[in-house]
Formats: C-alpha cells, sequence, structure tokens
C-alpha cells in the first residue's frame, strides 16, 4: 500500500530545501551569510559607541575658534591631553582651541594626538626641538597655554 503525504507539508518542505539551496549559492556569491553580516554590524556599531564614548564636546557652545567641533580620540592620547590640562591649569576646551590654532595640518585630531606625542617626548628628552611648531620654538605657546 502507498505511503499517505500531507501535500502541504511536502510542498514546504521542498520550499524550505530551495530556500536553503538559494541562500548558499548567494553566500558563495556575496560572501556572508545573514548571521556574518548581522555579527559584523554589532561589531561595526560597538566600534562606534565606544569612539563616541571618547569624543570631546568642546564648551557648551561646542566650538572652538569660533566654529562648531568635536574630536575623535583613542583612550591614550584622551587621558593624556586630560593630563597635560591638568598640568596647566586649564580646561580641554581651552587646550583643543591652541592647537587648533596652532596646528599645521588638515586634521584636528591628529593635531591632538602629534600635540601629546610631542609633550611626553619632551618630558623624556628635554633637548628635543626638531618637531615643534614655529609658536613652541619661539616659546609663545606656554604663555598662551597658561591661565593665572
Amino acid at each position: 500500500m502507498a505511503e499517505i503525504v500531507n501535500l502541504r507539508t511536502a510542498r514546504k518542505r521542498a520550499k524550505r530545501q530551495l530556500d536553503a539551496e538559494h541562500a548558499a549559492k548567494a553566500r558563495v556569491s556575496h560572501g556572508m551569510s545573514k548571521g556574518a553580516r548581522a555579527l559584523a554590524r554589532s561589531e561595526q556599531s560597538k566600534v562606534r559607541r565606544e569612539l563616541d564614548e571618547h569624543r570631546i564636546e568642546t564648551g557648551e557652545s561646542d566650538e572652538v575658534a569660533g566654529h562648531k567641533t568635536s574630536v575623535s580620540l583613542e583612550d591614550a592620547f584622551w587621558t593624556g591631553l586630560k593630563e597635560i590640562a591638568a598640568e596647566r591649569h586649564i580646561t580641554l576646551s581651552d587646550m583643543v582651541a591652541v592647537i587648533d590654532q596652532d596646528r599645521r595640518h588638515g586634521n584636528l585630531s591628529s593635531a591632538i594626538r602629534l600635540f601629546v606625542l610631542d609633550h611626553y617626548r619632551s618630558q623624556r628628552d628635554p633637548g628635543r626641538t626638531e618637531t615643534k611648531s614655529p609658536a613652541a620654538a619661539a616659546g609663545r605657546t606656554e604663555s598662551v597655554l597658561r591661565v593665572d
């Protein structure tokens, strides 16, 4: 005697098999499964959130040297900038404004990183002068950064 087959169940099973084959072909041609794309999106979102946690919102009006800005820095540079500002008894906004004014590079984040790096290098080697800005070489930076 023949086996009784539920046609609806058989059609669903065949459709699932076709969908699985289609998904396998798509993974080959597009490189990632749906789960892998979701994982990559969540990792990118996590990186963006971590960067946003270290964003400097400069002042109440978010302005540095007359224009609105925000800066993203890695933990080490963020900590270094805070320490330098505390040593000089000025706010982070004032420190960033001076760095922005004296920068020779197109990007404020890079200028801050170089400033922090230069500060710690000069502490390690007080005779080091080749990477100082023209204002620093002229001795003007310290008087500009000091707030009495």
